[in-house]
């Protein structure tokens, strides 16, 4: 457990957009620790014939976290430490590393019934998970046809492009529900909400 919080703290320095004297030095230090993590798991699968171990979700986010450490390695040695143009697999390997901190926490009484509760509540809820990214796909690629065209109007920097279309509408669909609720909220503490301002009543 302790090895893996270095081996993420390493990770957040060198995905971090400041350029230092040291990245080379932690991407070097962050292979060695990832085939290090890379050969157990390899051992952990008996050289791949336990078929079974890949059928463990928690396997195939190591193996997948393993794989983006690797990826963003490569290239950020290949860029000249220009890591902008990889943030997308920067997001996606942070989060697959993040997974794997919340299953090395199963191990302890404190946190291994509610990490066991969190994953039981999402695999209950993938469907509707679904369908919302289904709605906001569809949606962003909507605004984002509406409002790119127009690179003088302020959505353009909102919707300009797919990925930042994707963002912005899931915003929206947070900041749509966070105001729903708080001004139904308001209305039933007696207040009156118009233009951002709450009069009592």
């Amino acid at each position: 457990m302790v090895v893996y919080l270095a081996f993420f703290t390493l990770w957040v320095f060198l995905i971090d957009n400041r350029v230092s004297k040291y990245d080379t030095a932690i991407a070097i230090v962050l292979l060695i620790l990832n085939s290090i993590n890379f050969a157990r798991e390899i051992w952990q699968s008996n050289f791949g014939r336990h078929l079974g171990y890949f059928s463990s979700g928690w396997n195939q986010i190591d193996l997948a976290s393993i794989a983006g450490v690797y990826a963003y390695s490569v290239l950020f040695a290949t860029s000249k430490g220009n890591a902008s143009d990889h943030v997308p697999l920067a997001v996606i390997t942070t989060l697959l590393l993040t997974m794997k901190l919340i299953s090395y926490l199963r191990a302890f009484n404190e946190t291994g019934w509610l990490v066991t509760v969190l994953s039981q509540n999402f695999r209950d809820v993938r469907g509707f998970l679904l369908v919302l990214f289904a709605v906001i796909v569809g949606f962003a690629i909507c605004f984002q046809q509406l409002f790119s065209s127009n690179d003088s109007s302020e959505e353009s920097n909102y919707f300009g492009s797919l990925r930042t279309s994707m963002l912005s509408t899931y915003e929206m669909c947070i900041l749509v529900s966070s105001f729903t609720w708080t001004s139904k909220n308001r209305e039933q503490d007696g207040c009156v909400c118009s233009h951002g301002e709450c009069t009592v009543i």
